[in-house]
């Protein structure tokens, strides 16, 4: 006895979602909590935290890790709540232009990460900038004669 299988196969263009009855209807519900969102409905937004408050801090908590923040919870934290604050930004311009293309975790998940490198990499920029002052310093003060040495780090430690 043979058995055929049939097997449906979809195909799916770039950033496209599967039109399936349950996903129409996940989609609008996306949809509803981003017009909440943007009529500033504080249910929606307790909502988007709770539904998708831990896959914004784990994508931010990627970013940390390959810019070296392993295990520095307050800067994850930080970069989190500026992923929320861009959410904000510019008349909600970045809820606004949620087209509903992909889902809003996929939507979610790339501001998030965008954000977040930002974030990290104006953090690694400024510390750098800082490593360099002090470089800058050291060598200045490789030049200053012994004595007036001595004076300067008397005069720091007094500060």
């Amino acid at each position: 006895m043979v058995q055929v299988v049939v097997l449906q196969v979809v195909v799916l263009h770039r950033n496209e979602v599967p039109t399936t009855q349950a996903n129409i209807e996940h989609l609008a519900g996306e949809r509803q909590l981003v017009q909440g969102l943007l009529s500033n409905d504080a249910n929606c937004w307790q909502a988007l935290v709770t539904n998708y408050g831990r896959m914004v801090r784990a994508r931010v908590a990627d970013v940390a890790r390959s810019f070296g923040y392993v295990s520095d919870s307050l800067a994850i934290d930080d970069a989190t709540a500026d992923v929320f604050a861009a959410l904000c930004a510019n008349d909600f311009a970045a809820l606004r232009a949620f087209a509903g293309r992909s889902t809003l975790s996929t939507y979610l998940a790339v501001i998030s990460t965008r954000s977040a490198t930002r974030n990290f990499a104006r953090k690694r920029n400024q510390s750098r900038a800082c490593v360099d002052l002090e470089v800058a310093n050291l060598v200045s003060m490789a030049t200053v004669d012994p004595a007036s040495r001595m004076l300067l780090a008397e005069d720091q430690s007094k500060v």
